[in-house]
This record gives structure tokens, sequence and C-alpha cells, in this order.
């Protein structure tokens, strides 16, 4: 009798621990959500638009590797969080596409997206938990936020992301291990193939460039650390750095600049503001 019971205990754990394999991302199972993005990029070559059929990336999210962030980006996906952002690079560097958190109106002139809460639990002592995915072309991955450490910043510098995805166009070994990989493209796929090549073409050539210098003004607050420190951010063309402060004058404890970068942004197309841009993003 005594077997028996052992054996039915024994049998309801094996049942329990089943049930928890497929009730939650784990166990070795799969959890995959794909999403379609629709590019709107030109060709400066001949000077005219892609067609939409040669602008679609199809993207994998990987859910069971990067639970937290994949559910963020997929609330985010749904509320048309990503529509309209425009591609750029970062001071000339070609080695990755950014991607989510800056948009351009009507006039030509690029403002911050909304700013989303950080995704901090994918990030631990500096590396990654939860995905293993290589940061490499194909790769996209979570940029993560470093709140600099200044003479009014007594707190640590901050390792987390919000919703700026980074897409690398190599492999980046140093990266990787350092930045929350959530997602995939399969770049043997002819039309995910084309796509990024074209993305390559308008974005790490000089000729098709246009340069921004990103910047921040204000009174640092460290309370409003999830609002650029509650600084101001300004984008602007053919800005000196160097005679910033004759453009804004600091007032007491105010930054004349903080955090500044040039941004390379694919220049305008035949009848539009911007040259490499995201139209729709949703899940299939």
């Amino acid at each position: 009798m005594k077997r028996i019971i052992k054996l039915f205990v024994n049998l309801m754990a094996v049942l329990m621990l089943v049930t928890a394999c497929f009730s939650f991302a784990g166990c070795g199972k799969e959890d995959i959500v794909k999403v379609e993005l629709k590019l709107s990029i030109y060709n400066y070559a001949e000077e005219t638009w892609y067609e939409e059929s040669e602008t679609t990336l199809t993207v994998k999210l990987y859910r069971h590797l990067a639970p937290v962030t994949v559910t963020k980006m997929i609330e985010y996906i749904n509320e048309g969080y990503y529509n309209d952002t425009i591609f750029y690079t970062i001071d000339g560097n070609t080695d990755k596409i950014m991607i989510g958190d800056l948009k351009m109106n009507d006039g030509g002139r690029i403002y911050q997206n909304d700013i989303k809460p950080t995704i901090e639990n994918e990030f631990e002592n500096g590396t990654t938990k939860g995905s293993d995915l290589l940061v490499e072309n194909g790769s996209i991955a979570l940029w993560r936020t470093w709140y600099a450490r200044d003479e009014y910043s007594t707190t640590p510098v901050e390792d987390t992301g919000r919703a700026t995805w980074f897409m690398p166009t190599k492999k980046l070994s140093g990266y990787t291990g350092n930045f929350c990989v959530f997602a995939k493209i399969d770049v043997l796929d002819e039309t995910n193939a084309n796509t990024l090549q074209h993305l390559k073409d308008a974005l790490l050539s000089k000729d098709y460039l246009e340069d921004y210098t990103v910047y921040y003004t204000g009174e640092y607050d460290a309370q409003l650390k999830d609002a650029n420190h509650g600084l101001t951010f300004n984008c602007e063309k053919d800005v000196n750095l160097e005679n910033i402060d004759k453009l804004f004058k600091a007032d007491d404890y105010e930054y004349v600049c903080y955090n500044s970068c040039t941004i390379n942004v694919a220049k305008a197309g035949a009848g539009q503001n911007y040259g490499a841009k995201i139209v729709s993003a949703k899940i299939i």
C-alpha cells in the first residue's frame, strides 16, 4: 500500500512539473512571436522610393529567452509606438542602426518619441539574464541606458533599457552578454535580406546622410531621471557645441549642454522629410 501511495505521489509531482513547463516560458519550450515591420526607404541610386514589397521585415521575438523585454515590446508594438520612427546611426558608427526613440515632423524637425518606463529585469550585474543570443547581423537588441555621473548626480550609473532598439550590421563580440538580444531576423530569407541591404545602403553611406546634434538643456532633477533627468531634449542641424553657450544661457544650476552626440539620418527622399523609417509594426 505504501509503495502505491509513494508511486502516486511521484506521479503527481511529475504531472505538476510538466504542467509548469507548459505554463511558463522555460523547460526548453520555445515561445516565439512574429512581428511584421513595414519600412519606407528611399533609393538614392535611382532617386525613387522602394516598393513596399521590397521593404518588409519579418522579425521573431523570443519571449522564452527575454520574457520581460518581449512582453513590453509586444505591448508597445500593439499601441503603435514604433510607427513613424526614423532610423539613424550615432557618431558615424556604422556597426549598428538605431530605431524607436526619434520621429520627424512635417517640417523636417526631429523630436523625441514618448519615453517608456525602464526595463531592468533582463539586465543583471553588467550582463544579460535570459537571452543568450549573439549580437550580430540580423539581431535586434535593447539599447542600454547609462545615466552619466557628474557634479549634479550622486547616484550610480544605472544599466537599464527603455524601448529603443539597435540592429547590428555585423557581429559585435564585445556586445554579446552586455545587451539583451530579444529578437532575430532571418537574414537568409530573400525579402528580409533585400530589405536589410536597402536599409544599410541608405544609412551606411556618408553621401546620403544628414547630421544632427542631440543634446539636453535645463536644470538637473534626479527625481525626473525617466524624463531625461527633467531636461529638455534638443536635436538640431549644424550646431557648434563649442559655441552652444551663445545659444543657451545657463541660470543657476542649469545645463548649457548635456550628454551630446551626433546622429546620422538618411537624407530626405522625394516628397518626404526622411529617408528611412518604420511605417508600421504589427504582431502577425
